[in-house]
């Protein structure tokens, strides 16, 4: 009985090793860098993908990262297990945005740069002159500066 629990033990231990070369196989084959930890990650980055991935490929994704970092697939109280947690979190997370057409939509709209609301309005020019007015001088012929509006009276 002692030689069947050395022997599970080794086992298990060897299914440990080919977990944690998947997971490292999965990482190697990414195309998108890591980010530095610092900075905001998007989910594209988090599960590995180009912004232009089609379901499919954010679906194989997302497999693929759960079989190489859930949490039991390490040992119990260690801390690869507790990294694998935060990581299968956030990969969960970044699916269920993803997976869904209308939050991902959404998504895409808030990463990329909008345009101002309101733009800026351009600054009145002296119909004369040509020169910035900064403010509205308008007179019957248009829009005058304070030189050129001095001159018309």
């Amino acid at each position: 009985m002692h030689l069947v629990r050395d022997h599970r033990t080794v086992i298990k231990s060897v299914a440990r090793c080919r977990r944690a070369r998947l997971f490292a196989e999965v990482t190697a084959r990414t195309k998108l860098p890591e980010p530095p930890p610092k900075t905001m990650t998007t989910h594209y980055h988090t599960l590995r993908i180009p912004k232009e991935a089609s379901a499919e490929r954010v679906k194989r994704s997302y497999r693929s990262l759960v079989k190489a970092c859930h949490p039991d697939q390490f040992p119990s109280g260690s801390e690869a297990q507790a990294e694998a947690e935060e990581r299968i979190r956030e990969v969960n997370a970044a699916y269920a945005v993803l997976s869904n057409p209308r939050k991902r939509a959404s998504y895409d709209a808030k990463l990329s740069p909008q345009a101002a609301p309101h733009p800026q309005p351009e600054p009145e020019h002296c119909d004369r002159c040509g020169k910035p007015t900064g403010y509205r001088q308008r007179d019957r012929n248009g829009a005058l500066c304070h030189v050129c509006a001095g001159t018309a009276a």
